[in-house]
């Protein structure tokens, strides 16, 4: 069955993270604009959509009248077989009258970006909010009536020990949210944590630290009922990810908005990144996404790298539908050798990473790189 999915990007922040680099800017005065300029792209979607996922930036900053605006638009395509619409949450912006019309507008699962529960490595990540507020979001939602509440954690952030990872996955399971996304930092460049670290200001844990904290994620989150199905997200049964699982398989979306990424037929778009050029083109009709160039060996090993990120893996099926090849055959030498090192293994017509494989799946990408 055919899933398309929708992001909707708001670029808006009130300030932008240390280590993030994704496309936002901290002046809201092009709000309005945008969000006519945005409802005109999302008016033009002709696909039927299976998910909706409105992310940023902070889509929480806007007021309520501002997203009932984009709903407005939505109510203009064609949801009929929508089962999952998502917004990303930052602690700090969260009201009860906000979660009140979310809720009314049809939005049912909520995206918490707690990062952590400890004020300090906050205040080193560059985040706004304090840990008493990402816990009382959480609860906020859950009293507003929101039954699909994610939790999203950071490891890895300057500072942070194992004992402060371990206090942050005990507080975070304590508040029983349905999904817990727990992801290392990634040093991005051009990033105010970079020029942080590189005049000694911070400092990051030790890579074996890091390892640890990886291990204690791995560890601590299936004992409270969280289930891996892919590398760094863990869910309650019924409640993965829909949206995030059409990336992952590799299906189509479509992405609308300032930077936002679209793959359709096979082919990747990329709208343009500035706020301002996005609000003049759509007002003029004229083309916003520009076509990423992609080989069919990029095609291929974007793939299997997404495949082997689920719990689920390669499905060999498929991959000789998609491609015309037969996995186990073009591949033998390096699924042979994979298999030696304990990295991944075959169950019925999947091929899935083994825990070993998770800890070590840069060494079992690099061996699908353009073959």
């Amino acid at each position: 069955m055919k899933k398309t999915g929708l992001y909707i990007h708001i670029p808006f922040c009130e300030k932008k993270c240390h280590y993030c680099d994704f496309y936002s800017i901290t002046d809201k005065k092009y709000a309005d604009a945008y969000i006519d300029a945005l409802s005109k792209e999302i008016e033009k979607t002709d696909e039927e959509i299976f998910s909706v996922y409105i992310g940023g930036g902070s889509p929480s900053i806007l007021t309520n009248s501002e997203i009932t605006r984009i709903f407005d638009a939505l109510k203009k395509i064609n949801l009929s077989k929508c089962e999952e619409i998502s917004i990303e949450a930052n602690p700090s912006q969260i009201t009860p009258q906000k979660l009140e019309c979310w809720l009314n507008l049809g939005i049912g699962r909520i995206s918490v970006g707690a990062q952590s529960f400890n004020d300090k490595l906050l205040k080193h990540a560059g985040r706004i909010h304090t840990a008493k507020q990402a816990q009382d979001c959480i609860n906020l939602a859950k009293k507003a009536g929101f039954q699909n509440i994610s939790l999203d954690l950071m490891y890895g952030l300057p500072f942070e020990t194992l004992s402060d990872l371990k206090a942050d996955i005990e507080k975070a399971v304590s508040l029983s949210p349905t999904h817990i996304s727990a992801y290392s930092l990634m040093l991005e460049e051009n990033t105010p944590l970079i020029k942080l670290l590189n005049e000694k200001k911070l400092a990051l844990p030790s890579d074996e630290t890091v390892e640890e904290m990886y291990d204690a994620v791995n560890e601590i989150l299936p004992k409270y009922g969280y289930k891996r199905y892919e590398v760094s997200n863990f869910a309650k049964a019924g409640y993965e990810c829909k949206h995030n699982l059409i990336y992952w398989s590799d299906d189509e979306y479509i992405g609308v908005g300032a930077s936002a990424a679209s793959f359709i037929g096979g082919v990747r778009y990329k709208n343009d990144c500035s706020v301002e050029e996005y609000i003049q083109k759509i007002n003029n009709n004229l083309k916003t996404a520009a076509i990423e160039e992609r080989t069919r060996e990029d095609a291929i090993f974007e793939y299997i790298f997404l495949a082997f990120r689920k719990a689920d893996g390669l499905n060999i099926e498929d991959f000789q539908n998609k491609f015309g090849m037969d996995f186990e055959r073009v591949y033998e030498k390096e699924l042979a050798e994979l298999k030696n090192l304990n990295l991944l293994f075959k169950q019925k017509n999947q091929i899935r990473l083994t825990e070993k494989g998770f800890k070590l799946s840069n060494s079992v990408f690099e061996k699908f790189i353009l073959q």
